[in-house]
């Protein structure tokens, strides 16, 4: 005999009606609703083999779903205003638009000690050349 189905026809009712109101749910989402509105808690794999047995088809998302461009008149390719520079000297950018470890005046004089040696660059020469 073994156990009885945990999902009875009034659940199926129940079940085909979630069904129909979001087809494109998904078989956690329709588990959940179904628990919402009858009680019942079922596992996945319970809930798509009953779905199979009522003659429910379940597909991925994608291939329920379709998305359409919408067809633009001018391709785009390669760089836009927005990469180009924008200050009329070629050799600047503006503010926005600099590395963001870019230091101002003031920072710059807070830090130049770690980077401007007196003595030349690197350390002091330990043997004598």
């Amino acid at each position: 005999m073994g156990r009885p189905p945990k999902i009875q026809a009034e659940h199926e009712a129940m079940l085909l009606e979630i069904v129909e109101s979001d087809p494109t749910a998904t078989i956690e989402e329709v588990r959940l609703e179904l628990f919402r509105r009858c009680n019942v808690k079922v596992h996945d794999r319970t809930l798509a083999s009953t779905l199979k047995r009522l003659g429910i088809e379940r597909m991925p998302s994608h291939e329920v779903v379709t998305i359409e461009k919408a067809e633009t008149d001018v391709p785009r390719y390669g760089y836009t205003d927005a990469h180009r520079r924008q200050t009329p000297d070629a050799r600047r950018q503006t503010p926005e638009q600099t590395y963001p470890s870019c230091l101002i005046d003031a920072e710059w004089e807070l830090v130049k000690d770690i980077f401007e040696n007196e003595g030349g660059r690197g350390s002091p020469p330990r043997i004598s050349r």
